[in-house]
């Protein structure tokens, strides 16, 4: 049997995260923020009810932690991280395995919301969203980084290997549901995601010109190319 893997991804937002929210919340007439969706299984989705934040959209939701929670006087610099998304899911196989065992997939839910909980601070969680309308069951998370009365996102990510701590201690976290820590070290470094879409597209416009050149066995490979890679950009938009 293959390895099926435990899967965690970290984005941080320094702006109050509108377009992300409709994604997230599935909004009404925002649909383009979430067309990869089936209308069919959006009634599958779960939002966990947060008190103080559920019923505000996300960003208000963001906004109203911040004022809470970042009591100190200093003044939050323009250019200061407001939240991070945490995605938290695992080997597509695998998880639809999971979610077909209504009591392992509660207690897959509840592993996460105690990892995040413990990592980030149930305070500091104003969204919990569980993604069933899309090719691999996954959760959203979106936490806003206080700690000492003070929005500080450096605390939780003071250096390149704090991300790679947080994967290794999520995938113990799961493991108990067959999912696996991947490889540690790739030498890949993290990039923002409009930087990788760009490459991605800019990718494709090389191949496109080289496919115009290329003899019908070349072609072939450069099709199947074109293919695995509109399979890892669909994957790293969704999941």
């Amino acid at each position: 049997m293959a390895t099926q893997y435990a899967v965690y991804r970290m984005a941080s937002g320094k702006s109050l995260g509108v377009g992300l929210g409709h994604h997230i919340d599935r909004v009404q007439g925002k649909e383009w923020s979430f067309r990869h969706a089936d209308p069919q299984r959006v009634h599958l989705n779960w939002n966990k009810k947060i008190p103080e934040y559920s019923a505000l959209p996300m960003h208000q939701a963001i906004k109203k932690r911040i004022q809470m929670g970042h009591t100190i006087s200093r003044k939050i610099r323009s250019n200061q991280v407001l939240f991070h998304e945490h995605i938290l899911t695992g080997s597509s196989k695998r998880m639809h395995e999971i979610f077909a065992d209504k009591k392992l997939r509660e207690q897959w839910i509840s592993s996460n919301w105690n990892f995040m909980c413990h990592e980030f601070g149930k305070e500091n969680i104003v969204r919990f969203v569980l993604h069933r309308d899309e090719k691999t069951p996954h959760l959203h998370v979106v936490t806003v980084p206080i700690i000492d009365g003070a929005l500080n996102a450096s605390h939780y990510f003071s250096s390149r290997f704090a991300l790679k701590r947080l994967q290794t201690e999520y995938a113990n976290s799961v493991s108990m549901f067959g999912l696996s820590r991947g490889i540690e070290d790739t030498g890949a470094r993290n990039v923002p995601l409009k930087v990788y879409y760009k490459k991605m597209a800019h990718l494709g416009v090389l191949l496109d010109r080289l496919s115009q050149r290329a003899n019908d066995m070349e072609k072939k490979l450069i099709h199947q190319m074109k293919k695995e890679i509109q399979e890892i950009h669909y994957q790293m938009k969704n999941h």
